[in-house]
This record gives structure tokens, sequence and C-alpha cells, in this order.
């Protein structure tokens, strides 16, 4: 685990609540931050006026009129933070649209804890 875990801040987007908060647990055992769990990109949109993540962990699957990818695309536009896709979209079109949205990372789900935590602290660290 990295000793400093827990000064990174992770913003969760999943449209899913029971596995945003099966993803925030795991990611709080081992010590990162999570802001918020969110279930619309319009949200996230809201959110980072107000606050800055050092990552966020979105789904590309939304509920509102954005999905993951937009939303990703703006946040790469606007504000420059990684955002690392975990979703259950991964067929080869999908994987070939989230590249435009430059993500730092693409998890399939179902996902595994020390799969996410490697790809975070990988992620983080540069």
């Amino acid at each position: 685990m990295r000793s400093k875990a827990k000064e990174i801040k992770i913003l969760l987007v999943e449209d899913e609540l029971i596995i945003g908060e099966h993803i925030s647990v795991e990611l709080q055992k081992h010590g990162f931050e999570v802001l918020e769990i969110l279930t619309k990109g319009e949200y996230a949109l809201e959110f980072l006026l107000k606050t800055k993540p050092d990552l966020i962990i979105m789904d590309i699957q939304l509920a509102g009129k954005m999905d993951g990818i937009e939303t990703a695309k703006i946040i790469a536009d606007s504000h420059g933070i990684p955002v690392i896709f975990l979703t259950s979209n991964v067929d080869d079109k999908t994987f070939e649209r989230s590249k435009k949205a430059k993500p730092s990372a693409f998890i399939g789900k179902p996902f595994k804890s020390k799969e996410l935590i490697r790809t975070v602290e990988i992620v983080m660290q540069t």
C-alpha cells in the first residue's frame, strides 16, 4: 500500500450506487479518500467547479444526458484530472470510442479489487 494513499482524493462517477459503494469501500480500505459518489456526468462537472479531486473513476454508462466518455472528454479539456474508466462496456467499439477521452486506464467489470488498487497506484505515481 502507498504511504501517500490518504493524500489522494478520488471522485467516483457510477450510476449503480451499490457498485459505487463497493468501489468506495475498497478504495477506503487501502487508505484513499473518496470525496463523493455521483450518478451523472452533469453532476461530476458541477462538482468539479467546487472541488478538485486527484483522480476520477468513471463508469461509461451513466444515468444522465451525457455518458462517461463525453464527461471525461470535457474533464480532460477543462480540468486535466486523470480518469480511469471502470465499465462493463468492454466491446471494441466502446473501447475505441473511449480512447478519444484520453483515459489514464480502462478496467472492465467485473473487476478484482487488487487490479483496481494497483491501477490507481500506477496512475497516481505519474
